[in-house]
């Protein structure tokens, strides 16, 4: 199972951005350092007040620094851009990474977003469906000719193919019936968000398995999953110290109209442990090497993407945990051998 760790690039309003910038290539850094296998970051428009750097300019920063791991976008908001200028974008940062890239995308839910790029949230589904088939085009195509509902041309070239061929793969991510089919018909993998708890994530994986064979489909060769991670030696006090940060987290989600988010808050205000407890990796190394033992065991897990920080929380505290899963990986590994 390979690990790595998303990078928060949401930042409150006031906190020293240039700083914030530092921190992000520092947790990079020890990433690398310490043997992780990726490195991911997300995209959101029109955020404010909450400041948040770009998806696409600070993974193509982080290429210079990154090593070996992969380097993937989680997620790219398709449905609300143009698929050239993505396909693009992302062939480009497949250079620069020497095919090191995965593309992972989604249709977005925010009503802000929608309005201010100008496109119709009723219709992302579609537009984003319909992209997708015109991406995978553009990366495998000398010239290029489509006719579709929202995207229409006649021979036309693209600027690059990807580095590698046939390009990136393409990971989807939602959680609702309809984004796993579309994910199951269209992707190369499902991601699921971190918020349903294990029975939960049983069910969906069983169902976009099932979905992939209605569609005549083998199952993926990749199985990502996406949890929220805080490892400490002391793990009485863990709970205390990362509760505030990710409640926060999950309110502001819940205002932006996530519904998981929104149907999540009275469980994690009322018991913020029980809560955790089958959804978020909270603990000591140890606990936490177990955990992922049984995503990979169980759960057919390859691919665990760790969100380790959450405005708020102090740098040394997201260092030490990006430490800490290094020796989780090393343990796990040393298991499967």
């Amino acid at each position: 199972m390979k690990i790595g760790i998303f990078l928060t690039t949401q930042f409150e309003e006031g906190e020293n951005l240039s700083e914030s910038l530092d921190f992000i290539y520092d947790q990079v850094e020890v990433a690398k350092s310490v043997g992780l296998d990726s490195v991911w970051a997300g995209q959101h428009f029109a955020t404010g007040p909450v400041d948040m750097f770009q998806m696409i300019p600070i993974l193509s920063r982080i290429a210079s620094i990154s090593g070996e791991m992969q380097i993937g976008t989680a997620i790219s908001l398709l449905s609300m851009q143009s698929p050239i200028r993505v396909a693009e974008e992302i062939a480009t940062l497949d250079w620069m990474t020497h095919g090191k890239v995965i593309f992972g995308a989604g249709i977005g839910y925010r009503d802000s977003e929608f309005i201010s790029t100008g496109h119709k949230k009723s219709m992302r589904g579609k537009r984003f469906a319909e992209a997708i088939e015109l991406l995978r085009l553009w990366w495998n195509e000398e010239v290029v000719s489509f006719d579709g509902h929202f995207f229409s041309m006649s021979k036309v070239q693209p600027s690059l193919l990807p580095y590698q061929q046939g390009g990136p793969k393409v990971w989807i991510a939602g959680e609702v019936e309809a984004s796993i089919k579309r994910a199951a018909k269209i992707g190369d993998a499902w991601i699921p968000l971190p918020i349903p708890n294990n029975m939960e994530l049983s069910q969906k994986l069983t169902f976009f398995r099932e979905q992939r064979k209605k569609e005549g489909l083998q199952d993926t060769v990749d199985q990502p999953l996406m949890r929220e991670v805080y490892i400490s030696e002391n793990v009485t006090s863990a709970y205390d110290e990362v509760s505030p940060h990710l409640m926060k987290k999950y309110k502001t989600y819940a205002s932006w109209g996530q519904e998981e988010s929104a149907d999540s808050i009275n469980s994690i205000e009322k018991n913020f442990r029980d809560f955790c407890s089958e959804r978020f990796l909270i603990g000591s190394p140890e606990t936490i090497t177990e955990t992922m033992l049984n995503y990979k065991n169980n759960f057919g897990i390859t691919h665990l993407i760790c969100r380790v920080q959450w405005p708020g929380l102090r740098h040394n505290q997201v260092i030490n945990t990006i430490k800490l899963i290094g020796e989780c990986s090393r343990a796990i590994k040393q298991k499967s051998n």
